[in-house]
């Protein structure tokens, strides 16, 4: 019988829970890899993973204004994700809303990217 890797055993635990309502499963960088994203798209609906060091993503491509032939571009200029927090001028501040912390200050950005499937 040849053994299982993590990866495998994971989604194979979560098969076997069928759970019957949304929840959120999070885990580590080590799990944040194709073979388990694939593994476990029909089975839960949010996913929080910490991403690896090399990871990337795509700006949306920019809409052309004037028409051309076949299909329209998707994926835009890439970006590798670990550089945007080298930019911390373009993050916010704003007060922490956890419950009993006082004077803390968090910083976040929004920013709409696209993963690209393989």
């Amino acid at each position: 019988m040849p053994k299982q890797t993590l990866s495998e055993k994971i989604i194979a635990l979560l098969k076997s829970l069928k759970l019957d309502r949304s929840f959120y499963l999070v885990l580590d960088a080590f799990y944040s890899n194709r073979k388990i994203i694939k593994g476990i798209l029909g089975i839960l609906e949010h996913l929080v993973v910490r991403i690896r060091n090399n990871a990337v993503a795509y700006y949306p491509a920019p809409r052309s204004e004037k028409p051309s032939r076949g299909r329209p571009k998707i994926y835009g200029e890439k970006v590798k994700l670990g550089t945007i927090f080298q930019k911390l001028d373009f993050f916010i501040a704003a007060k922490s809303p956890i419950y009993g912390q006082k004077n803390v200050e968090i910083l976040y950005y929004s920013l709409d990217l696209i993963w690209k499937p393989r």
